[in-house]
């Protein structure tokens, strides 16, 4: 679903360039623990993870939200909320991480059964994705914000949306931002940015459509921040008893660990 671009080459080029560099930046910081991808073949589910109280979900069909406790089974129309001081990952079978940071909201809009094809419409707050996998043409990764949509491929990123505002931070790779129509809420395919590794863009009042926005660099802290901050959901997430209530709630009681 991703639309080519004819300096796409340079963006992939730089995209490299700054992957090289955060690693550098990272070596003898953290070494974290790298989630093993299942096999897409599999009926598993995507795992919603509470890592600190305060997480509700409510499910497609219901009117009401329920605290999310441990480990709980995520499905297309349900929605997740944090509150200030709650943090939740939702971990997908393919290997995708996407991690709810405090006071967030959003809907699960579109979601295939191998997290290959996910559509995540972000209200408020802010999430970190890592999108392991290099995705196919008729599979997608998207989030939608107020007045644009990110598509991503294989990638590391975050996007927040803060009165009505939204932004999106790039870690590695490349992430394509579309511009959405106001009144019907679809992409405008002309009004397209690419955003490369280390670059930031938020994105106020009219914009993403005229074009008119500023990139801006994160600085050599806030990638190690944002780095560090989440290699420790990482560690989190693959201790044992972590790891087996994960792939009970997927329906996979693992033989072994599940990391690498």
């Amino acid at each position: 679903m991703l639309t080519i671009i004819h300096n796409r080459l340079l963006y992939i080029v730089l995209g490299i360039a700054g992957f090289l560099l955060i690693l550098g930046l990272t070596v003898g910081i953290v070494e974290s623990s790298k989630i093993e991808p299942l096999a897409s073949d599999l009926e598993l589910a995507s795992v919603l993870v509470a890592l600190n109280p305060e997480v509700s979900v409510k499910q497609s069909g219901s009117p009401d939200f329920i605290s999310a406790v441990g480990t709980m089974e995520i499905k297309a129309g349900d929605e997740i909320r944090t509150s200030n001081s709650g943090r939740a990952a939702l971990l997908y079978p393919n290997g995708t991480l996407t991690t709810l940071n405090e006071g967030t909201h959003l809907a699960v809009k579109t979601l295939e059964k191998d997290g290959n094809s996910s559509l995540i419409v972000l209200k408020v707050g802010s999430i970190w994705t890592r999108v392991k996998t290099l995705l196919e043409e008729d599979e997608f990764y998207e989030i939608e914000t107020p007045k644009v949509l990110t598509s991503v491929r294989g990638t590391e990123f975050e996007v927040a949306v803060k009165d009505n505002i939204p932004s999106v931070a790039v870690i590695s790779n490349i992430v394509e931002i579309t511009a959405l129509d106001p009144e019907t809420g679809l992409p405008l395919a002309k009004k397209v940015v690419e955003l490369a590794s280390g670059e930031k863009v938020t994105f106020e009042a009219q914009e993403v459509f005229t074009g008119e926005f500023s990139r801006e660099r994160l600085t050599k802290e806030e990638i190690k921040a944002k780095i560090l901050a989440h290699a420790q959901i990482d560690q989190e997430l693959t201790r044992p008893e972590v790891w087996q209530k994960i792939q009970t709630a997927r329906g996979r009681v693992p033989a072994e660990a599940g990391v690498k």
